[in-house]
Parts: structure tokens; sequence; C-alpha cells
């Protein structure tokens, strides 16, 4: 038994599980940094005088434009994936065309700003549940190491 290197066997042991969590964390936390989800939304201009408003998806507002597009007053156009526009069904094509172009940007800018701001967030939580629970063991198990050491016998 007075052969055995604990301190060395403990440090390999930490090394392989700390190895094993930060890669489970960078699988399992990358999606969110690397792909992080954005709600589609909906916009809507509900009469051919209005300006472009954009809606949360199954909101009071956005329920009531399905119910007008099933009575023929509005159209829907899909602008991107998942995002759709709701013009008025009188309305001339060459404004709806213009229409779905603004909607275009709009949307390409909120997707752009919102996967910037979800990156963001979800940075310092992936960062933080990947490296300190193995910073957390390895100060742990040399603190343990160092109280353990003050029970040897000394050598005088």
């Amino acid at each position: 038994m007075a052969g055995i290197r604990w301190g060395r066997g403990f440090f390999r042991v930490w090394m392989l599980i700390a190895i094993v969590w930060i890669g489970v964390g960078v699988i399992a936390g990358g999606n969110s940094i690397l792909n992080p989800y954005v709600s589609k939304q909906i916009l809507a201009v509900p009469t051919a005088t209005s300006q472009l408003t954009m809606y949360m998806t199954l909101s009071p507002e956005h329920i009531e434009l399905m119910r007008l597009e099933t009575e023929g007053t509005i159209v829907a156009t899909e602008v991107r994936d998942g995002f759709k526009l709701y013009t008025p069904a009188d309305s001339e094509s060459d404004r709806r065309q213009r229409t779905v172009a603004a909607a275009q940007t709009i949307v390409d800018e909120y997707v752009a700003e919102e996967t910037t701001t979800r990156r963001s967030q979800a940075l310092p939580t992936v960062l933080g549940w990947t490296f300190l629970p193995p910073l957390f063991l390895l100060v742990a198990g040399w603190a343990i190491g160092w109280a353990i050491s003050g029970f040897r016998r000394s050598a005088a």
C-alpha cells in the first residue's frame, strides 16, 4: 500500500472525468451557441394604409389574422422559413411584392438581432456548466489531499 501513488492516480481519474464532462458540455451546449432557436413571428399589414407590424405566432392578433384569412379578407404569404406576411386581399400585386420585400428585410434584421442576443445569453451558461464542475472537483480533490497529508508521520 505504501508504494501506491494516490495523488497521481486521482489526478489522472480527474483528467478523464474532466475530458468527458467538457466533451459532453460542448456537444450539449454547442447547439445553443452555434444555432440558437429564434421563435417564428408573423408580420401583418391589416389595412392597405397601415405599416408592417410583427406579432408572436398564435398570439391573439395572429389568431384574428388567421380568422380573416379563412374569411378571405386577407392573404398569407410565406416571407422566410416559418415567417408569414398577412396583407389585404384587395391590394394590388405590385404593392404586395413591395410589402413582401420590406417584410423580408424586417425578418432578416429580426433573426440576426435575435440570434446574436440568444448566443450572448447562452455563452456564459454553457461555459459555466462545462468548465466550473471539473474545476470545482479539482480544487476539492486538492483540498482533501492537502488535509489528508497533514495526518502523515513526519520523517523526524
